[in-house]
């Protein structure tokens, strides 16, 4: 069925929703937003409509109920009571939206996009809401976070653009629509055809993200699965994130990766088309969407995948120059903004803080007293800056040992604990006791002992450390909330790099998009030359009376002559096209100094 699309100004409209159930209450939310002035009908009411402005009439429709209304509702449980109010409705000219059977109505409602002011809908033309759903979705994910501001900006250029004298009015309207439609992902015509679908830790719980990581050796089929839907592709696997990076895509990227997975993903996937799918590589490399907010691996996971999917072949031009675009501008993002440079994680909290009272950590002794998984993490940051001596002291030899063998370290017993403790520099206590296992006497005696200070950490939970260790001179003990309080203020100071990082991001996106309109133009510019050889040929063979009369070497000089000539035209419309290109990035970076 082919629908009549309208927007209607419902601003101070009188609008009339029959039924207070769960259909009513969204509906009623929905035309509210719009400013009408809305009356509620039905013997029933779910509790949240007592928040609503909106009138209540608790009592069963009745047909003067219409009368005046600019848009009805009939959103009732009973399909005979929606029948009458849209029967009603018709016979009095008003539009009536039959909730449970639509064609028994005059109106649609599809699914409603809005960002500010700007509003889309979506119609599938029949009853198919799954299809209007994924339509927005699909259309959501495409549209820029800041959208409804860029809105704004859009609306006053173009008041601007109008008040010109031609032909500077149509000029500035045309740098307008570049603009609108680079924001939008369309470099050019025809968009660029590149897409990453993926899950992270933001839309998939840890059960399903283990279930479709990868191992190194599963990369090379998947590759080969993934290469029947796109002519480029790539795969970043983390314990955070799958994704897949596609250029050249041949039918929907969201079943090809179901497909290669091999099992329904799709209520967990996301995905990104054009240029927004180069925005989200270059933010995953610049550590942007991380779990960590700054955490420096993923940069060189982003590296190893790149540089896995050039051995397999499975990489061109597309994914090659956005991939090496990601990592220049991740690699800038963590020199000229310091967004890695805070410890945001407990364990290397614990190793800033010991640098700040050691300075230097080479050639200090650690003493770990237990063998739990947060005092391995911390205990691997303090090796790799230096602590060079590992004493391990657990109730439990054997878990003991293990972690002594990890760091080339000694196990202590238990009942010799005090003995050992005039050796530590670094203390990190992780055991769950249930009562304190070193006390202030124990450090105080252990420092008569020593001429440099000693640093503790208790991590467990309960604490194992007396707290008044803290009031001895030369001891420094933290605990966990010592630890989360620095790690929640050093994420605070990196979340303020973020429009640092996104402006470098932008450039990058700048950067690309200008590379990609010289891409484009080779590509077309080749196709032509190739079109033109094929002519040059066409028309040597049509010569055919006229090279009887030469020997073949002469026809080879003749052929080779119009070949040429194809291959110097092509050659001096790609230069003129280069300088084109250089002279706008030459105007366009005046136009920012």
């Amino acid at each position: 069925m082919k629908l009549y699309p309208l927007f209607l100004d419902l601003k101070n409209q009188d609008v009339l929703v029959v039924g207070a159930g769960k259909v009513g209450l969204r509906k009623t939310r929905s035309v509210l937003e719009s400013g009408a002035h809305v009356t509620v009908v039905s013997p029933e009411f779910l509790p949240e409509f007592a928040q609503l402005p909106v009138q209540r009439v608790r009592r069963a429709f009745e047909p003067q109920d219409v009368l005046g209304q600019r848009l009805v509702f009939a959103c009732t449980d009973v399909e005979a009571v929606n029948d009458l109010v849209a029967e009603v409705a018709a016979e009095q000219g008003t539009f009536c939206l039959h909730a449970s059977r639509p064609e028994h109505g005059n109106l649609r409602s599809g699914a409603v996009w809005r960002k500010g002011d700007v509003t889309v809908a979506f119609s599938s033309g029949t009853e198919l809401p799954m299809l209007t759903l994924s339509l927005k979705q699909v259309f959501e994910a495409a549209i820029p976070n800041d959208f409804s501001q860029k809105v704004q900006q859009w609306s006053q250029e173009r008041a601007q653009a109008i008040t010109l004298p031609s032909p500077a009015r149509e000029n500035a309207l045309m740098d307008l629509k570049e603009t609108i439609q680079d924001n939008l992902g369309m470099v050019s015509e025809p968009l660029l055809n590149f897409v990453v679908v993926g899950v992270n830790h933001k839309t998939a719980p840890l059960s399903i993200r283990e279930r479709i990581a990868l191992r190194p050796e599963e990369f090379p089929l998947m590759l080969e699965h993934l290469q029947k839907h796109a002519r480029e592709v790539m795969i970043l696997s983390t314990c955070n994130r799958t994704e897949v990076y596609m250029a050249g895509v041949v039918g929907d990227p969201l079943s090809a990766f179901e497909g290669a997975w091999g099992q329904p993903l799709r209520q967990y996937l996301y995905i990104r088309h054009g240029l927004h799918a180069l925005k989200h590589l270059t933010r995953v490399a610049s550590g942007l969407d991380s779990l960590v907010l700054g955490e420096t691996q993923i940069l060189g996971q982003v590296k190893r995948a790149w540089q896995d999917g050039q051995a397999a072949g499975t990489t061109g031009s597309i994914l090659n120059k956005a991939t090496q675009l990601a990592l220049q501008v991740g690699k800038r993002v963590r020199t000229e903004t310091g967004i890695a440079d805070k410890a945001v994680s407990v364990s290397y909290a614990a190793v800033e803080l010991a640098k700040s009272i050691f300075g230097d950590l080479q050639g200090k002794t650690a003493l770990i007293v237990g063998a739990g998984e947060t005092a391995e993490l911390t205990m691997t940051h303090l090796r790799s800056s230096g602590i060079q001596d590992v004493i391990v002291v657990n109730r439990t030899v054997e878990r003991a040992r293990k972690l002594a063998e990890a760091f080339g370290g000694q196990v202590c017993a238990i009942d010799m604990l005090l003995e050992a403790l005039p050796k530590a520099d670094v203390v990190i206590a992780s055991s769950s006791a249930p009562h304190y296992v070193i006390h202030s006497e124990h450090v105080k005696n252990a420092l008569k002992e020593r001429s440099k200070p000693m640093f503790l950490i208790d991590i467990s939970v309960p604490r194992i450390l007396e707290p008044e260790i803290s009031h001895i001179e030369g001891a420094y003990l933290y605990n966990l909330d010592d630890l989360t309080a620095i790690v929640e203020r050093n994420l605070a100071q990196r979340a303020k790099r973020i429009p640092h990082a996104e402006t470098l991001i932008e450039e990058g996106l700048t950067e690309f998009k200008r590379w990609f309109r010289q891409h484009h133009k080779r590509r077309e510019l080749k196709q032509a030359q190739q079109q033109a050889r094929t002519v040059a040929q066409d028309e040597f063979e049509g010569l055919h009376p006229v090279l009887l009369r030469l020997d073949e070497t002469q026809k080879a000089a003749v052929l080779q002559a119009l070949n040429r000539a194809t291959e110097r035209m092509g050659a001096s419309l790609i230069r003129e096209l280069l300088h084109q290109e250089k002279e706008k990035s030459k105007i366009s970076h005046g136009q920012r100094k």
